[in-house]
C-alpha cells in the first residue's frame, strides 16, 4: 500500500480476511511494532474490532508474541469490550493468551492499564 492512498474498507468493515491478515502480520518477528501499527491502521479501518477466523484480534495475538508497545498501542485505540474480548479458538481473552504463552511482561501491562483479571474461560476463573 502506499502512502497517501485510504483504506479501501469502512468502519463498519466486519472482513474476516482482514483479520486474519492483521494477526498473520503480527507474528513476523523481522517486523517492529512501529512498523506493525501504520500497517494495522492501513490495513483496515475497523481494526478495533477485525477477528480472524479463530476469533483473534490483532491485541489477542501482539499479547501471545509479547509486543508490548503494539499492545499499549492497540489498547488505546480500543474499548473495554474489546481488550477483554474471547477468542473462539479457547475462550481466551488477551490477558488470558499473554499469561499462556509465558509473556508476563505482557500479562503485567495488560494487568496495569486496568484489564479485568478475573475472567472465566471454558475451564475456570483465573485471578
Amino acid at each position: 500500500m502506499s502512502k497517501g492512498m485510504e483504506v479501501d474498507c469502512t468502519r463498519r468493515c466486519k472482513s474476516r480476511l482482514h483479520g486474519q491478515v492483521l494477526t498473520g502480520a503480527i507474528t513476523k518477528r523481522s517486523v517492529s511494532d512501529e512498523a506493525l501499527a501504520s500497517f494495522i491502521k492501513a490495513t483496515c479501518a475497523n481494526f478495533i474490532h477485525a477477528f480472524d477466523f479463530e476469533g483473534r484480534t490483532a491485541l489477542h495475538m501482539s499479547s501471545s508474541r509479547g509486543r508490548g508497545r503494539l499492545v499499549e498501542w492497540l489498547v488505546r485505540h480500543s474499548s473495554g469490550a474489546f481488550v477483554n474480548a474471547r477468542d473462539r479458538e479457547s475462550g481466551y481473552t488477551p490477558l488470558h493468551r499473554s499469561i499462556f504463552y509465558g509473556q508476563i511482561h505482557t500479562a503485567v501491562a495488560l494487568m496495569k492499564i486496568g484489564n479485568i483479571i478475573i475472567i472465566y474461560n471454558a475451564q475456570a476463573a483465573y485471578s
